[in-house]
């Protein structure tokens, strides 16, 4: 996550998904796994054309006037400004800049300790989770969620819900490719995980792995009635083809 894409359609959707699964009583985290731009290319393109348009306001008309206001509120644009609008019940953020290596093991063990409490955390690296071909401790390695930082939330009893930028090739061969992931963990293998995807502008795919079989149960149900409620009416999100463990 950058604070220059505060309060655009990516979060009305990752709200909008949190506050249903906060109407269920499960307590929600967020680590923003908070990064900068890392090239000059990304630092000099805009994103205003990613706003909440107008069509979309009424799936949530209060969390869109919110979300908007600070989206347009020149250097009020950050992270900080999207906990203190009080989007969600919780108070559980993390929002220290990822950290390169050697330094990243101790950012992330700030994390786990700062979202123990949370029966949810939801993960929201710049990109997506690491894949082979970028290097632990390269300049982009900031803009990922590493596999095992996943598992470490997962091993304490946190759901995890993780933002996924949809990758350059068809989608059966992308989802395979995640399936086998998942599977070949030791951990995650064993685990319920279902997929979402949120299709307008940048398409972003949710991973959620339920950590216990009464979490998965809940999430479930909350996402299959968020699927089919407003946003998934104004085809904001849908339902993947990808089950693990159903």
């Amino acid at each position: 996550m950058q604070d220059r894409y505060a309060g655009d359609i990516g979060d009305f959707g990752k709200f909008g998904l949190l506050k249903a699964i906060e109407a269920t009583g499960l307590s929600v985290g967020v680590n923003w796994y908070l990064t900068e731009p890392v090239t000059q290319q990304e630092q000099d393109n805009g994103d205003g054309k990613h706003l909440i348009a107008e069509r979309y306001i009424g799936c949530d008309s209060k969390l869109a006037g919110a979300l908007l206001d600070i989206a347009k509120s020149g250097n009020k644009r950050t992270v900080r400004s999207l906990e203190n609008a009080q989007l969600l019940e919780c108070s559980h953020f993390f929002a220290e800049p990822v950290a390169l290596k050697p330094e990243r093991e101790q950012w992330h063990m700030r994390a786990l300790v700062a979202l123990s409490q949370c029966n949810v955390v939801f993960l929201d690296p710049d990109n997506d989770i690491k894949p082979k071909s970028v290097r632990e401790g390269s300049a982009k390695s900031v803009k990922y969620a590493y596999l095992r930082e996943i598992v470490d939330y997962i091993s304490q009893g946190s759901s995890v819900i993780v933002y996924n930028h949809r990758h350059r090739k068809k989608e059966e061969r992308y989802f395979e490719e995640f399936f086998q992931l998942f599977s070949d963990d030791a951990v995650l293998g064993d685990k319920q995980i279902i997929a979402i995807t949120f299709p307008k502008c940048t398409i972003r795919d949710y991973f959620i792995i339920s950590a216990n079989t009464d979490h998965a149960t809940e999430l479930r149900k909350v996402i299959a009635g968020f699927v089919n409620g407003p946003f998934g009416e104004a085809e904001l999100v849908r339902f993947q083809p990808f089950d693990l463990k159903s």
